[in-house]
């Protein structure tokens, strides 16, 4: 190479470096790599022969490849989320409005209760056409005075004890397990039956009264009797007899007297005690005033309650009803005690 090839510089010649040399291709503007600035090289200087052209990036390029920002897919996301719970609502208003106490529900179709409408009059001078008849299940027939189309059946209360004609006795006992809303006392009805007995030899004047209770089995006797004897701290002495019973008296406690079978009671001055297996005494006050009050409930009162204790601690009470027999034997027995 010659001295004059050493000092020429292709970049005072831009032209003749652009020229290419005889006996190569030459190459198209499609095909001419770039030229591109990077760190470090000089401006304007062309790239060392052999390198590989870097790759045009322009602005739009660059942003067809990072794609949306992520603010934008966030708001899309957004929104759909707020239509989609806007569209739940809508579809569930009145099940919402229902649930917050607002207007309730329509009734659907098969809520509402399936009483067949009644048909339009007909007039006379109008038959109509038999129309197809189509088989139906049986209906029954449309509830009036008051009813509702689903009435629930009615449930009886238990009937209550019926009372025989004349005086009566009833027996209520407390079931096992105690009284409550849905297990109500029982109630079983007999019959007294009253007499007199004057004094004789074998015994004292007094009054006596049978009781009878056939659904518990109950056969008692009971007595009034006056108190002779001064070292008896008693006016009068109630015996209380069992002869049988379904239940087992376990002890007798007050006995009390009332005007009306569901009256208010007032008690004897008395006290009761078990003398033996179905053997009671219930003694009578026999303090002055005690013996005054005891006398006055005997003589006006139309009922006589004892208190007891069955087995099992239940508690129950004998109500026995005076009548005419019982009152005409009461007042023998007070003339004849000298109280009369």
């Amino acid at each position: 190479m010659s001295s004059s090839d050493e000092s020429w510089d292709p970049r005072q010649h831009p032209k003749a470096a652009m020229t290419p040399a005889r006996g190569t291709e030459r190459v198209t503007p499609t095909d001419a790599p770039a030229t591109a600035t990077t760190a470090g090289d000089v401006p304007g200087e062309a790239p060392p022969a052999g390198a590989p052209a870097p790759k045009p990036r322009s602005g739009r390029a660059r942003r067809a490849k990072a794609g949306p920002p992520v603010e934008v897919i966030l708001v899309a996301v957004i929104v759909v989320m707020l239509l989609a719970i806007g569209a739940g609502a809508w579809f569930q208003r009145d099940r919402i409005a229902a649930m917050l106490g607002g207007a309730p529900e329509e009734p659907s179709a098969q809520q509402v209760p399936l009483t067949p409408a009644a048909p339009p009059p007909v007039a006379a001078s109008q038959p109509s056409a038999p129309a197809a008849q189509t088989p139906e299940p049986a209906v029954e027939p449309a509830p009036t005075g008051g009813e509702t189309a689903a009435a629930l059946p009615v449930v009886e209360p238990p009937a209550a004890p019926v009372l025989p004609e004349g005086p009566v006795v009833i027996f209520i006992e407390e079931p096992q397990g105690g009284v409550s809303e849905g297990i109500p006392a029982i109630e079983s009805v007999g019959q007294p039956t009253w007499r007199f007995v004057p004094a004789s030899a074998a015994g004292p004047a007094r009054v006596e009264v049978d009781v009878v209770v056939p659904d518990r089995g109950m056969d008692l006797g009971m007595s009034i009797t006056e108190i002779d004897d001064a070292g008896f701290p008693a006016s009068h002495l109630v015996e209380l007899t069992v002869r049988s019973s379904d239940v087992v008296i376990a002890d007798v406690g007050q006995m009390t007297a009332k005007p009306e079978l569901r009256g208010r009671p007032q008690p004897f001055d008395a006290a009761g005690t078990k003398v033996a297996d179905g053997l009671f005494w219930i003694a009578l006050s026999d303090a002055p005033e005690a013996v005054e009050t005891n006398a006055g409930l005997l003589r006006n009162e139309a009922y006589i309650d004892v208190l007891m204790t069955l087995e099992g601690e239940r508690r129950a009470i004998l109500t026995i009803a005076v009548g005419d027999e019982g009152r005409q034997a009461i007042d023998q027995a007070l003339a004849a005690w000298g109280a009369g």
